[in-house]
């Protein structure tokens, strides 16, 4: 029996659960997909994170303390000369983020909710995803994954990010740009 929406219900005996004419195939793509973050300014950029599993509060908290203030430090002398532009996804937003965010001096550039096109990083993430699929051997692992995209961001140039940013700075003022990205083979 089918609904109009295109679930399908079936009824069978136990013992044909496993029978060929019950079993419906469902789509795998096959791609490999990772969670990555990364940061860039127009004084540098941030090693790139590989973060196992889904983003939450308290991951983006600790991707914050050991990654994004050691570079604000080295590359601005601290948070008072430096504001952060991060997309808005929930984990971003949430309140113990909002507290850590207090407690560092963080400023937050506001920004346009969903406006990935805007984001300058975004566009650097293309250019790392063009690169990674024009490999001769695509990565077949998840470590091969992100160790590639490693390497590809390693033989980008940082005037490729330092002119992004720039660019995102004479448009918002800010002196960070920073977002996850989740990447796929």
């Amino acid at each position: 029996m089918r609904p109009a929406r295109g679930e399908a219900h079936v009824w069978r005996l136990p013992t044909d659960r496993y029978l060929p004419a019950c079993l419906r195939p469902s789509f795998k793509s096959g791609r490999l997909s990772l969670s990555v973050w990364g940061g860039s300014s127009a004084r540098g950029r941030t090693p790139l994170v590989h973060e196992e599993g889904r983003l939450n509060q308290h991951k983006y908290i600790d991707i914050w303390h050991n990654y994004l203030l050691p570079f604000a430090e080295a590359k601005s002398g601290g948070t008072s000369n430096f504001k952060l532009l991060d997309d808005n996804c929930g984990p971003h937003r949430a309140g113990a983020v909002r507290f850590y965010m207090a407690l560092n001096r963080l400023e937050r550039v506001d920004w346009a909710p969903q406006s990935p096109d805007m984001s300058p990083i975004e566009n650097a993430w293309s250019v790392l995803e063009r690169r990674l699929r024009a490999r001769p051997t695509p990565p077949t692992t998840l470590d091969m994954l992100f160790d590639a995209l490693c390497e590809e961001c390693d033989r980008l140039r940082d005037s490729l990010f330092a002119g992004l940013s720039e660019g995102m700075l004479r448009r918002v003022g800010a002196l960070a740009v920073a977002s996850g990205h989740s990447t796929k083979c």
